[in-house]
């Protein structure tokens, strides 16, 4: 008689398949927890390689000058205007801001792969400022 009491009261399959999902489904939201707190700081604010160092914004048309340094277009328009200069061949003439090097406005280039980059970053912040850093407050 006690080893039928003794099987009836042990957990039946059913119980122990819950507790183990249950166990599993905590361990799961405790890494994803731990996740969030990492992301956090890389998705409240984007980094500085995607700020225009001129205007201080983020790059909306990405350009590379020869010497492989980005700007915005704009910013690159404005500073052409702000001292035009042409060169022995007809063309336009800025020195970069950060080197000093000569460029040629005919041959700085739009950065797609980057402007590319740029754009997926502002989506995850905007994806986790809707549903992390809004249903927090």
């Amino acid at each position: 008689m006690s080893v039928i009491n003794s099987v009836t009261r042990s957990p039946s399959i059913e119980n122990l398949i819950e507790m183990e999902v249950e166990r599993r489904l905590k361990e799961r939201q405790s890494a994803a927890e731990k996740a969030l707190e990492e992301l956090r700081p890389l998705c409240e604010e984007l980094p500085q390689s995607v700020i225009d160092p001129i205007s201080l914004e983020v790059f909306d048309s990405p350009m590379v000058t020869r010497c492989a340094h980005t700007f915005e277009r704009e910013s690159l328009i404005a500073m052409y205007h702000a001292d035009p200069r042409i060169n022995q061949f007809g063309e336009q003439i800025i020195n970069c801001p950060i080197c000093k090097k000569p460029s040629c406005l005919q041959k700085i280039y739009y950065d797609l792969a980057f402007k590319e980059n740029i754009d997926h970053l502002k989506k995850i912040k905007e994806v986790f400022n809707k549903h992390v850093i809004s249903k927090q407050t």
